[in-house]
């Protein structure tokens, strides 16, 4: 097992799990390892009754101070207690848990860890897990990771692969003599303590080693891709079309003096002679999505194909939807596909055949927008979501699909414009700096 190994070569994943994975972009044992967790849990000390101010969660000390009680309330069963510490006791409610009853036994101690809240005038724990003091002292020094997961997965079970790939799978170091001299964790302990993290502070030294790592890589990725794509001539001429301006005088609102500006530097860049590499930057709900759409839509009544690549299939799903209802509100009829993983063979093949022949003319997707099996007509136009896990080498393997193709760039991360310069090099940088006064149905 390697890691470009499909994530079913590990235990316990078949082709169901391995569908749900491809709903958040994973197929290979690199992509799962790169899957950082979106927070952690921390296990704080335990507090006293008396010292309960606020709602939240808390971990309270404390013995089972009256034998637990059973009742319903239609279908729902309800286990409540009375948890005691030497500062005072508190109530604690349980649901669907009837098992509980036999659980907690009456003078026997445990960490009750669950959000209080205030319940006709007094505190209440709903809800909570319950620790032996042996058990909570090991959890007390640790992080639990938490993933951003899709429903049918479960952050144990996703902490549980990730382990077993890491005991898989070898992680060279390709910055030894770099790493030493910046003081940072070697790659594989890092990776290691992002997901599985012994204390906070190995989690920052984990953190500050991939993000060097992510700089670094992005830095040479684009000098990559500068030095095959400075002042580079483009085989797709277009023209102004009359439609774009029907499109922008549909809106539900009016773009913002930002928005048409970025979209003037855009349509230049499509109507000149040379290959676009831009980056357009502005915060969420700037209104990115809607020039980028612009950009497509004029691709394709200019005759070529565009694509449109996003870092998971819900937002790609989203798009679609919105440019399909924008498009038919002023009456245009052009194919748009969706390229995911998780669809089937037969529906990617029905794609694949749209998008050779040329009646796809805009398609959206994750990564497998860049796959081999997808051959373009005429892909003039590559636009990419910047968004995490979603680097240089993706948007590259895409723009290899075309005759040198236009790119643009989205990010909603707040780059100062003399660090983007260094970043993006030659990419042209439009900046959205205001915000609509209605919001586009659209979700960056």
């Amino acid at each position: 097992m390697n890691l470009d190994s499909r994530l079913t070569q590990l235990k316990g994943i078949g082709e169901k799990i391995a569908v749900l994975f491809e709903k958040l972009g994973i197929e290979t044992i690199e992509e799962l390892l790169a899957y950082y967790p979106k927070d952690y849990e921390t296990y704080e000390k335990p507090v006293f009754v008396r010292d309960i101010k606020e709602e939240g969660m808390v971990t309270i000390r404390g013995i089972v101070a009256a034998p637990p009680i059973l009742r319903h309330s239609g279908k729902l069963q309800i286990v409540t207690a009375i948890l005691q510490d030497e500062t005072g006791s508190i109530q604690v409610n349980w649901f669907q848990m009837p098992y509980l009853k036999k659980t907690l036994t009456l003078g026997k101690t445990f960490y009750f860890r669950g959000k209080v809240r205030t319940k006709n005038g007094f505190w209440a724990m709903e809800q909570p897990k319950l620790y032996k003091e042996e058990q909570y002292i090991i959890l007390e020094k640790q992080c639990q990771p938490k993933y951003l997961l899709t429903k049918g997965m479960t952050d144990q079970g996703m902490s549980g692969w990730i382990g077993q790939a890491l005991e898989e799978v070898f992680l060279p170091d390709y910055l030894e003599e770099i790493r030493e001299k910046y003081h940072l964790l070697p790659y594989e302990e890092a990776i290691k303590n992002i997901h599985f993290p012994k204390n906070k502070e190995i989690l920052i030294k984990a953190r500050e080693r991939l993000v060097f790592d992510e700089f670094f890589l992005f830095i040479l990725a684009m000098k990559k891709l500068k030095t095959s794509q400075r002042a580079s001539y483009h085989s797709f001429p277009m023209e102004e079309k009359v439609e774009i301006e029907r499109f922008m005088n549909c809106l539900p609102y009016s773009l913002t003096k930002a928005q048409k500006k970025v979209w003037e530097d855009v349509k230049k860049d499509l109507l000149s002679s040379f290959v676009m590499n831009r980056l357009i930057q502005g915060d969420v709900g700037s209104g990115k999505t809607v020039v980028a759409i612009l950009a497509l839509l004029f691709t394709s009544l200019n005759g070529y194909q565009g694509a449109f690549m996003v870092p998971t299939e819900v937002l790609a799903k989203q798009h679609l939807e919105s440019m399909e209802t924008l498009f038919s509100n002023i009456g245009i009829q052009m194919k748009i596909d969706l390229l995911t993983g998780s669809m089937t063979q037969k529906e990617k093949k029905q794609v694949y055949d749209n998008i050779k022949s040329g009646k796809t003319k805009i398609v959206l997707g994750t990564h497998a927008l860049f796959q081999e099996k997808v051959v373009y007509k005429n892909l003039a136009l590559v636009v990419t979501d910047e968004q995490h896990r979603f680097g240089v080498r993706q948007r590259e393997a895409l723009s290899e699909k075309g005759e040198d193709p236009h790119v643009l760039v989205m990010s909603a991360t707040p780059i100062p414009r003399t660090l983007a310069i260094i970043l993006y090099g030659d990419l042209h940088i439009s900046v959205i700096d205001e915000l609509p006064a209605l919001r586009l149905p659209i979700k960056n």
